[in-house]
């Protein structure tokens, strides 16, 4: 009789044993199966947003005389002058003025009208430092280092009528001076256009001749270049005609207001 009871005490254990594997191997395939039945979610890569425009918030300088405009930041101050127009930044330099109480100033842009006889001389300095060509808003720009007071970095671009419009950072060192600065002056150029096809300028009317040394009709040019309205280019009178020299005015216009291509 004891026998019997262990025997079937033994089959019971194992009933029980076998029961609870099975419930566990039910549970196990009922999960694969709720995996197996649920919806695939796909993985979507998100569209890489539009690149954002620098500039966008930018204010925008216009020059109605030499019709031609760009945009600087909103931090910067722009002040204007017949021949040239300059962007002070809000960031100060390493360099320090040279006055009676010497003291840091900031970085500036300066964008100039030169004639071709100034550009002439300054690139033939041993100092100039050609940095090659670039290419921006469809112009193209030849690219300079520059001695003077202090080094400047230049952007030229040569208009067909003669003129070259100078861009220039300074003071520059390509160390001290901060990337992002030079970055910001990159994006100032990248606005830069004229506002009409055609524009107006002060040209002289007699012959100027490109002379590696300065002529006196080289440096008496400078007088019609510089006029940035009818008015005054019309004023002008350095050249007598009859004499072909800059001897006296001879009451003739020097100057012409004329349209270029």
């Amino acid at each position: 009789m004891d026998k019997f009871k262990q025997v079937l005490i033994i089959l019971i254990c194992l009933s029980s044993l076998t029961s609870a594997f099975l419930f566990y191997q039910n549970l196990q395939l009922q999960k694969q199966i709720a995996v197996l039945q649920s919806p695939v979610s796909l993985l979507v890569k998100p569209s890489p947003s539009p690149s954002l425009d620098p500039t966008a918030d930018w204010k925008k300088y216009t020059n109605s005389s030499n019709q031609f405009s760009f945009k600087y930041p909103s931090e910067y101050t722009v002040t204007s002058q017949p021949t040239f127009t300059t962007i002070k930044t809000n960031v100060e330099s390493f360099m320090v003025s040279d006055t009676d109480t010497p003291e840091k100033f900031n970085y500036y842009i300066q964008i100039s009208l030169d004639p071709q006889s100034n550009f002439d001389t300054w690139t033939k300095y041993e100092s100039t430092q050609s940095l090659g060509t670039e290419k921006i808003n469809g112009y193209n720009f030849e690219k300079y280092i520059v001695a003077d007071m202090y080094l400047t970095l230049n952007y030229i671009y040569k208009d067909p009528n003669g003129l070259i419009y100078r861009f220039m950072l300074g003071p520059y060192d390509n160390i001290k001076t901060p990337n992002d600065l030079t970055i910001k002056f990159d994006q100032i150029l990248s606005t830069f256009k004229f506002t009409e096809s055609e524009k107006a300028v002060c040209k002289p009317t007699y012959e100027v001749i490109q002379t590696p040394e300065l002529s006196a009709e080289q440096t008496y040019s400078q007088e019609c270049l510089n006029k940035d309205n009818e008015s005054d280019c019309l004023k002008v009178d350095i050249y007598n005609l009859s004499q072909k020299d800059f001897s006296k005015p001879d009451g003739i216009p020097d100057c012409k207001w004329t349209k270029s291509n």
